[in-house]
């Protein structure tokens, strides 16, 4: 390497962007000077621009590249770096693959996701997120090919590729599809072989996405994608870290949220688009059930093996549930102005109830005692589900982003997820009906006998499975339990980013409130 603190400088190019002088490619990127300018100059402004940055309402304090390692035979190919960001108060570690394109040859992508202009010699480049650019894909799936270990200071990268890899058939000619650049992860498509992930934040310990995924694939669970080959950092000491998932291609017509809402839009009584959502609906509760049934197996692997709840877990669950619900009612003390009649009138039942909601949040937990606690999908709606010829699969394992690493991987009631995916429909029953005054009693019936098909569905295959996760009398409890969760958690979130939307999930905890207080309405769950 060459170049020195002495001798680097940042200069704006013509666009706007800070310039970096480069001997002869990526791999010749961090000469120290270069390391300093982009630590300090560079890189904590274009860090906080990107979308998969989770702390904006946080100072950076210091941006570190704790690594960086070459992957490929030469000097142009791809340099994996992870950044360390020191913030207020924590550090969070994210990936960040770099590349070198040739300005008159970079895509409006990689121009997009530019960091700075370089010179190479007599040639004008970009340095980029290497995401933007096809060696990424291609370097990749050639390291698992090989089965490559880079060695690291403290450490190596391993690229393991699962018995599915070879099996799946990438060619050399594989199209390059990207599905998401600025989100808080970023995938791409190869072909129809496979599906890239980038895990751009990196949390300490292992990822429930590729854990989930190695698990189900070993376990046969048909309907999520297979797991084809991930990309580890493992320490000297044991401990791993993912930083790609590479999981098999499934054709399909979009993600089920996606799909629900032009499905809604077109459906009129029992037309064919009706039809299509409740059959939808069934598929959703059949899949969801059989993935219960594979996580709720006797297995050797304590990180799945599946555990009766005790008292102490139901009081924990319910103190926890308590807890969201307290935050979800003292954020509607605060909307001192409802716009809409309804909206008030189920925030004053919520506000009155407090004290007897708390008393049926323990009574209702009373029921998880004895029932099992298995690892669930953990953030399961309808965005988590590909629509695929008349059937679905599940995606997505990654749990809820804003619990801990810890949480995300631990065990708890199926009937959370069912809950889950029950506020869905409920928001795509909104959604839909917010275009069109006239469409909302056809859409209300067509909700209630979607709700009735997946809960139907998801019952009769729960009653198939060798082991039952909760009795026939404690599910529908522990189902009311976890709604009251997943609402006012929703509430929470509509109070501090879309205040128009808070009504939706005021009223199916109001309505849910209700009956739960009169204990005399019939009990549907939806």
């Amino acid at each position: 390497m060459t170049g020195s603190e002495t001798n680097a400088s940042v200069t704006d190019s013509p666009n706007g962007l800070p310039h970096l002088q480069i001997e002869t490619g990526v791999g010749d990127l961090l000469t120290p000077g270069n390391r300093a300018l982009l630590e300090r100059d560079i890189l904590p402004a274009y860090v906080r621009r990107r979308r998969w940055f989770a702390a904006k309402d946080q100072r950076i304090e210091e941006i570190v590249i704790s690594y960086s390692a070459l992957i490929g035979q030469t000097p142009d190919n791809l340099l994996l770096a992870e950044l360390s960001v020191r913030l207020s108060t924590r550090t969070d570690v994210y990936l960040l693959p770099l590349a070198i394109v040739w300005t008159d040859a970079a895509s409006p992508l990689a121009q997009q996701l530019a960091i700075a202009t370089v010179t190479i010699g007599t040639r004008d480049g970009i340095l980029t997120d290497g995401f933007a650019v096809d060696v990424l894909p291609e370097t990749l799936i050639a390291q698992f090919r090989c089965g490559t270990a880079l060695a690291l200071d403290d450490g190596e990268l391993r690229f393991i590729a699962t018995p599915q890899f070879t099996a799946a058939g990438f060619s050399d000619h594989d199209r390059i599809c990207r599905l998401s650049a600025e989100q808080s992860n970023s995938s791409l498509l190869i072909g129809r072989v496979a599906m890239l992930k980038l895990f751009r934040r990196i949390p300490e310990g292992i990822h429930p996405e590729v854990e989930m995924s190695e698990y189900l694939t070993k376990n046969f669970y048909a309907n999520t994608p297979p797991l084809l080959g991930a990309v580890w950092r493992v320490m000297n000491d044991g401990a791993r870290y993912a930083l790609v998932v590479v999981q098999g291609f499934v054709a399909n017509q979009g993600d089920g949220w996606g799909w629900s809402l032009s499905t809604l839009k077109n459906a009129d009584g029992k037309n064919v688009a009706a039809t299509a959502y409740v059959d939808f609906a069934s598929a959703i509760g059949r899949r969801l059930a059989e993935l219960h049934a594979v996580l709720g197996r006797r297995t050797d692997n304590p990180d799945f093996a599946p555990a009766p709840a005790n008292v102490q877990d139901a009081a924990e669950w319910a103190g926890d549930i308590v807890q969201q619900f307290d935050r979800a009612i003292d954020a509607l003390e605060k909307i001192g102005d409802w716009r809409e009649p309804t909206a008030a009138a189920d925030a004053a039942v919520l506000i009155g109830s407090r004290g007897a909601l708390h008393q049926v949040i323990y009574r209702l937990s009373e029921q998880a005692v004895g029932t099992l606690k298995t690892r669930i999908h953990g953030d399961f709606h309808l965005g988590q589900i590909l629509v695929s010829d008349g059937d679905v699969y599940l995606i997505d394992f990654e749990g809820e982003p804003a619990r801990t690493l810890a949480e995300r991987r631990g065990k708890f009631s199926p009937l959370r997820d069912v809950a889950g995916m029950l506020r869905s429909f409920d928001y795509a029953r909104a959604m839909a009906g917010a275009e069109s005054e006239t469409h909302r009693p056809m859409l209300e019936s067509l909700h209630h006998e979607a709700v009735a098909a997946f809960l139907d569905a998801y019952r009769t295959a729960h009653a198939a499975a060798p082991t039952r996760w909760a009795s026939e009398t404690a599910e529908p409890a522990l189902l009311d339990l976890f709604l009251i969760q997943k609402a006012a958690y929703e509430i929470s979130y509509e109070a501090a980013n879309r205040v128009a939307w808070i009504p939706v999930p005021l009223h199916g905890l109001a309505e849910l409130a209700s009956r739960l207080l009169t204990d005399k309405a019939p009990q549907t769950n939806g």
